[in-house]
């Protein structure tokens, strides 16, 4: 008798949540980055708040990072944020990098650890940016209000204020610049001059807005008009100043207008702050964040922001084509010459690409691992897919020398061509995906156009499978039973287990089509240990028939399947030899060999095993020949397609010699998919022994074992 189990039991039902998304995590964290920042001083009752703040900035940190999609640059207002908080020691920014870029990569998970490395390098650079940008605007205004205060007081006629201005003037770190109310510059300190890399002589004979770029002078005579007439101070803002070589410096300037004894209006104070270097720094940083580390190339947020521009302005007659490549042995490359060498091969990959499309109008990009993204905007005349596909493959099949060792790459191709102009880029780069998955199923260096009536099928698929653990939760999926009949009484002499899901939308899948479902999200293991668990909870109660219950390759492969087996079978109190487990052959023949030592110690226990998939090949007598088996169960597709023969006689006589061989060496041969009693005739004048199929169960396999009971 064959139950079958349909259940790849190949991942655990519960995932661990990822410490990165646990709260108390988070808090340590904060307590500890609070603990770097305050370390030489006494805790102090502002403490507790420093904490919880920074456990705000922590939370933050941790959605900008795990964020879909990515922008490094939100970062920026933490480091700004910091300052707020006050916490500008000299130690501040080199402890919070340290805290944070340590304890970041070891708590955020699951991801990739190249992708989040990646991530986490470019928030804290932000952060850092911000930090910096704003520690600076608060010592900028810090010498402006010390500054301004010393001019008031100087107007005054005071020696002292006058001497304290003087003093700040020389050896302030910003620019000043003082002015006459139509902008000549009366005087500059060094630092305005080494800014601008002029001499004091040189920008005594130039008004402000001589060095300012020309097309931003007016808006700037605006600025100083709007504060003449009343615009609260100071006025801040970014402009472009000109040096003397031509070479353009962007700065940010404060503004402060001085009145005399009387109240007019008298002078303007300028302060700059060259900003040049944090503009590099934010624009590095923005380059970081969508662009990959290892090729230079744009990554997937990049390549998405220019796919939904290509769409929209393509030629309607030619449109779009995304290919969406993956290499076929890269793991082989990294894993047998190292990561160094798989990086090398990376960019080789990328320079390829880019020579392949250097004449188009496109966007190479590498999305993540040795997956790469191209998006052509096709022009009349231009290359077909065909010809592109044979390109890249040409190109990447030259070899290149890693470490003295000639590799060649090859990749794996699905095509979209010509999607609809509004389609969604998150759809087109799930269709090219769908479609590349297609192609790497027929082997390497495959590649297979977008094809829609396959991808709504794959997509139907896909649901369920994402369905499918709920659907197990609450009750949709239950096991239901068969009877195994002999051919020769046509009597029912077993029964076998199976899964029946009750869809809502789609009815009742059959236990072959749960098994598929199951196997794509890891659920096998566990619910074919539940399967063998509740069957011999059932069948116990129902009688004294033996039960089936069909093995999936991961179940049969399991360390933990003899364990499972033996609890099913003391939990409900059956005895050993009343379970027939059903192994498919490929496992066995294979040199793992994991699957053969649990067949061996379930024989040993008394249990009866039977292999499936049989089709009398010379491996698979071999197998036989060494393991305790009590039955075969003919291939399917043999099956299908042999049976009835009328008129092969032939074939009649391979079958007949194949069952009497199997009879010679005490195995029963058990036929699977037996749907009309034509069928069963021809079974049983070929000499097979036990029968299952649609003809015993009309209406479907039943939820009560105790129904098939003779």
């Amino acid at each position: 008798m064959t139950l079958s189990l349909s259940g790849d039991l190949s991942a655990s039902a519960g995932v661990p949540e990822p410490r990165g998304t646990d709260s108390r995590w988070r808090v340590k964290l904060a307590r500890k980055w609070a603990r770097r920042l305050s370390a030489g001083e006494s805790p102090g009752p502002g403490a507790d708040e420093l904490e919880r703040q920074l456990a705000e900035l922590v939370d933050q940190l941790c959605t900008i990072v795990t964020g879909e999609p990515f922008s490094a640059g939100e970062a920026v207002g933490l480091g700004a944020r910091l300052v707020e908080l006050d916490c500008t020691g000299e130690t501040t920014l080199r402890c919070t990098l340290e805290v944070l870029g340590k304890n970041l990569l070891r708590g955020l998970g699951p991801r990739r650890e190249g992708d989040l490395a990646e991530r986490v390098l470019a928030a804290l650079a932000a952060l850092a940016a911000g930090y910096s940008g704003a520690l600076r605007s608060a010592v900028a205004e810090s010498q402006e209000s010390s500054l301004v205060e010393s001019l008031r007081q100087a107007h005054g006629n005071l020696e002292l204020s006058r001497a304290q201005f003087d003093e700040l003037f020389i050896r302030s770190t910003s620019g000043v610049a003082i002015t006459d109310l139509d902008g000549r510059l009366l005087r500059t300190n060094e630092a305005f001059q080494r800014i601008l890399d002029r001499s004091a002589a040189d920008l005594a004979a130039c008004t402000l807005f001589d060095v300012v770029q020309a097309s931003e002078a007016e808006a700037l005579r605006g600025y100083w008009q709007d504060l003449l007439d009343g615009m609260p101070q100071p006025l801040r803002q970014w402009r472009t100043l000109m040096r003397s070589d031509g070479e353009a410096v962007l700065a940010s300037l404060s503004i402060s207008l001085l009145r005399d004894a009387d109240g007019r209006p008298d002078r303007y104070v300028t302060m700059v702050e060259d900003d040049t270097d944090l503009a590099l720094l934010q624009n590095r940083m923005s380059h970081q964040s969508l662009h990959d580390m290892t090729t230079g190339l744009p990554n997937r947020q990049f390549f998405t922001s220019y796919l939904e521009k290509a769409l929209g302005r393509a030629d309607p007659l030619t449109g779009v084509t995304v290919y969406h490549l993956d290499l076929d042995a890269f793991s082989l490359v990294a894993d047998g010459l190292g990561r160094q060498a798989g990086d090398r091969l990376l960019r080789w990959v990328s320079d390829r690409l880019r020579q392949v499309f250097a004449g188009e109008e496109s966007m190479v990009a590498r999305f993540s691992g040795d997956e790469f993204a191209v998006a052509v905007e096709n022009a009349p005349g231009g290359p077909d897919v065909v010809s592109t596909v044979t390109r890249i493959n040409e190109a990447l099949a030259e070899p290149v020398y890693l470490d003295g060792h000639g590799v060649a790459a090859s990749a794996s191709i699905g095509v979209v061509h010509r999607p609809p102009p509004d389609i969604p880029p998150e759809e087109l780069l799930r269709a090219a995906d769908m479609t590349l998955r297609r192609a790497r199923r027929n082997g390497c260096r495959q590649w297979e156009l977008f094809d829609a009536g396959k991808d709504l099928a794959e997509r139907e698929r896909f649901s369920l499978a994402a369905a499918m653990p709920g659907a197990w939760e609450t009750g949709q999926v239950r096991p239901v039973y068969a009877p195994i009949v002999d051919l020769a009484r046509d009597k029912v002499v077993g029964i076998e287990a199976m899964l029946r899901w009750e869809h809502p939308e789609f009815g009742a899948l059959p236990h072959e089509k749960c098994v598929e479902l199951a196997e794509q999200t890891g659920l096998t293991l566990s619910l074919g240990t539940w399967l063998m668990k509740v069957a011999c909870a059932r069948i116990s109660e129902a009688g004294e028939l033996p039960f089936s219950v069909n093995l999936t390759p991961n179940q049969a492969v399991d360390p933990d399947l003899v364990g499972n087996v033996l609890r099913a079978l003391e939990d409900s109190g059956l005895h050993p030899h009343r379970l027939r487990l059903v192994f498919p052959l490929r496992e066995l023949v294979t040199e793992r060999g994991e699957a053969v030592d649990n067949l061996r110690v379930l024989a040993e226990v008394g249990v009866c095993i039977v292999v499936r998939d049989f089709d009398g090949g010379l491996a698979d007598l071999a197998c036989l020949e060494d393991l305790p088996v009590c039955a075969v169960r003919l291939a399917r597709r043999l099956v299908d397609r042999l049976a009835p023969s009328t008129g092969r006689f032939q074939v009649d006589e391979v079958l007949g010699d194949l069952v009497r061989l199997m009879h010679s060496a005490g195995v029963l041969v058990v036929i699977d998919g037996v749907e009309t009693a034509e069928q069963a005739a021809w079974w049983r004048e070929v000499g097979a022994d036990r029968v299952l199929g649609s003809l015993f169960t009309p209406e479907g396999p039943v939820d009560d074992p105790a129904v098939l009971l003779p």
